[in-house]
């Protein structure tokens, strides 16, 4: 096997990762400020705000937990003796981020049928 061409596709890798986990962190952060900016609209009635909490502390998440992820894939990435606790890193960012993203998106729509019913 071709060592350069395996060195070229370790880090084109790296960088469609690192894309698409800036995608998210990019998302999660603008829902983030999103939210933040309505905050006042939404206080009386008082109904549902535990979702709109929710929506937030899983959005911080998916934030914290891609940082990490695309740090831990960029060290991994160019120094790949580091196997075991960057990929372990990695992987754990990757769930965490999945998981901000998706509850965070779960508790919003919860949160307005809550304001609109």
């Amino acid at each position: 096997m071709n060592t350069k061409s395996q060195t070229v596709d370790r880090f084109e890798r790296a960088k469609l990762l690192h894309d698409y986990f800036k995608h998210l962190t990019t998302i999660s952060t603008g829902s983030i400020a999103f939210l933040v900016t309505f905050i006042k609209e939404f206080t009386e009635p008082k109904v549902g705000l535990g979702w709109f909490a929710g929506a937030l502390v899983a959005f911080l998440i998916c934030v914290a937990s891609s940082v990490a992820a695309q740090t831990a894939y960029i060290w991994y990435a160019s120094n790949p003796e580091k196997t075991l606790p960057t990929k372990s890193i990695y992987q754990t960012g990757l769930v965490g981020s999945w998981l901000g993203l998706v509850a965070g998106v779960f508790c919003l729509v919860i949160f307005a049928f809550y304001r609109l019913f």
